[in-house]
């Protein structure tokens, strides 16, 4: 199982119109459970119907299979009786003729007699009564979008909601933007209509037709947004992660998915893929449509300027005009002076960086991006916080960082990027390794007299690090970096946790001898 639990796109303004889409469906769809079908007179309304159409066959059966089926004309009465019973495929069209009102009744009292037994049956529903079914061109349009079919469907639905109606109303606007969505609603029972015209007996319910709109539209005006999905496996035991792809690549997998589900779409088949298929098709040509034209860059570059933003302080501001200006050195200046008022500031912190980059102490580089790691991870800003180490990387591949930067970059990595979370805990511990070695050197020189101590981080970062190693299918690393930590560290929390880790993984732990760090 896939789950998608986020992207990397902010917003500048409140989704009021989203919150109040998802409260609506949560409060129909409380309102639905009290509001429940009745079973007893949903029995009575079935039974009602299936004696009605038995007698409308009988009577116009004749002249429906003269105009539509010919070819059963020459079948002898006995057989002719049974059509009904024993052919699924003729009792169907005719049942479809007459819900389309196609179906020549010479008494209208006939045609009036089936419409009350239909619309005592859709009492009996409750709010489902409301439930879109192909032929209708009412209210259910759009009010099938508000119903659900359990707690599972909704917050399915709500979360595909979430994740791309805040980001397409705070672009475009909530007339665009509900617009989108209910039109969304109404090709979707169109197109489920148009694909189910062979049945009308399968009722639509669900705004899963609307969020695919919202979906087409998101790939084509965020196609580069790294979608962050969640997965479940079971293959002997449960196996639980996260990884990311861009959208360009998550929603046209998804829309095959819906593809290949509508060719098996029939009456055992709860799921409309047909709706999903064909309000996808209206938010993606809509999307598209306002691209092409240039309105939504007008309506993004009018978010932008509506948003309400933090007031930048005066020194920020200074800083930022001298740095245009190529006066670098002033711009120091100017941000030092910011952080010495705020110390936490972000943006000057990073600003700083960037400075520090452009001059030739790389030491000078590297305290200015663990200032700048430690000021953006207060605000939870993890995407600039892998810019610094991008950055800092291009200047110099192996940097030498305190601890914290090196555990505040792993932690900022882990939810997408497995690969360089186990690169910088890999760096921490050998960077642990050279300071062990050099205070040896040093004991063994009569320089230090005090004894050599070991990090507190350093189980920490063998227990991640193994951890990632098993993830990464890098068994004999991970063995290796179990062994030190059971070997140096088997009294502290950490080990636990490694013990946990072997036997889960049913492994082989070297000798304490053996027990030498991986290369980085």
């Amino acid at each position: 199982m896939i789950i998608p639990i986020g992207h990397d796109r902010g917003i500048h303004r409140q989704p009021w119109l989203t919150y109040g889409l998802i409260g609506a469906c949560v409060l129909v769809h409380l309102l639905g459970l009290w509001i429940a079908p009745d079973p007893q007179r949903l029995a009575a309304a079935e039974g009602a119907r299936q004696a009605l159409l038995r007698e409308l066959w009988q009577r116009h059966g004749e002249s429906w299979i003269a105009a539509r089926r010919p070819e059963l004309q020459g079948w002898s009465p006995t057989k002719r009786q049974r059509v009904p019973d024993d052919y699924r495929a003729v009792r169907e069209a005719f049942v479809c003729d007459l819900e389309r009102g196609h179906l020549p009744l010479g008494d209208e009292g006939d045609r009036a007699a089936w419409l009350r037994v239909r619309d005592q049956q859709r009492r009996a529903l409750g709010l489902l009564r409301y439930a879109y079914s192909p032929g209708d061109r009412g209210g259910t349009l759009v009010a099938y979008a508000f119903l659900h079919g359990g707690w599972l469907h909704l917050l399915g639905n709500m979360l595909f909601l979430w994740l791309c109606g805040c980001n397409l109303e705070d672009r475009w606007g909530r007339g665009w933007w509900g617009g989108l969505y209910l039109g969304g609603a109404v090709v979707a029972a169109l197109g489920y209509g148009w694909w189910h015209d062979w049945d009308a007996q399968h009722g639509l319910i669900g705004a899963s037709g609307a969020v695919a709109a919202a979906m087409g539209a998101f790939l084509i005006v965020l196609a580069t947004a790294r979608i962050r999905l969640l997965y479940l496996w079971w293959w002997g035991h449960l196996f639980v992660g996260t990884f990311s792809m861009p959208a360009y690549l998550a929603a046209p997998l998804w829309l095959l998915e819906q593809l290949v589900g509508m060719s098996f779409e029939g009456p055992s088949q709860p799921i409309g893929y047909s709706a999903h298929v064909g309000g996808f098709a209206w938010g993606a040509g809509l999307a598209l449509l306002l691209r092409l034209s240039g309105l939504d860059r007008r309506l993004a570059g009018r978010s932008e300027d509506e948003a309400t933003l933090r007031p930048a302080p005066p020194l920020y501001l200074e800083g930022i005009e001298r740095r245009e200006r190529g006066d670098d050195e002033g711009a120091r200046r100017s941000f030092e002076q910011l952080l010495a008022q705020q110390p936490e500031h972000p943006e000057a912190a990073f600003e700083l960086f960037q400075l520090a980059l452009r001059g030739s102490e790389l030491q000078r580089a590297c305290r200015a991006a663990e200032r700048a790691l430690d000021n953006l991870h207060r605000t939870g800003d993890a995407a600039t916080m892998r810019r610094v180490w991008q950055d800092l990387c291009r200047r110099e591949p192996q940097p030498r960082l305190s601890e914290r930067s090196w555990l505040l970059l792993a932690r900022c990595s882990l939810p997408d990027d497995r690969a360089t979370a186990l690169v910088c805990y890999e760096q921490l511990l050998e960077q642990q390794a050279e300071q062990q070695a050099e205070q040896q050197a040093e004991q063994q020189a009569g320089q230090q007299a005090e004894p050599r101590v070991d990090s507190p981080l350093r189980p920490k970062a063998l227990l991640e690090a193994a951890r990632l190693h098993l993830e990464l299918h890098h068994a004999a690393a991970a063995t290796l970096r179990l062994g030190e930590l059971l070997a140096h560290y088997a009294a502290t929390p950490y080990a636990e946790q490694g013990r946990a880790l072997v036997e889960r993984y049913q492994l082989e732990l070297p000798s304490a001898a053996d027990a030498v760090s991986p290369a980085s």
